[in-house]
């Protein structure tokens, strides 16, 4: 069986907090711009699959 039926989310905090930008700083600003720019393309890209045998 092939599932492809998958709602992924990229969050937004979660990218902020592995590069260390914390919403006080210069760098949260610039990583959640360049988040809103390249999400778009990235769920596009993003077609996961899960094969399962039984």
């Amino acid at each position: 069986m092939k599932i492809t039926d998958f709602d992924i989310k990229i969050s937004a905090e979660n990218v902020c907090a592995f590069l260390d930008g914390d919403k006080t700083g210069d760098l949260y600003e610039e990583i959640m711009d360049e988040l809103e720019e390249m999400l778009p393309q990235a769920y596009e890209k993003i077609r996961p699959v899960a094969l399962l045998e039984s």
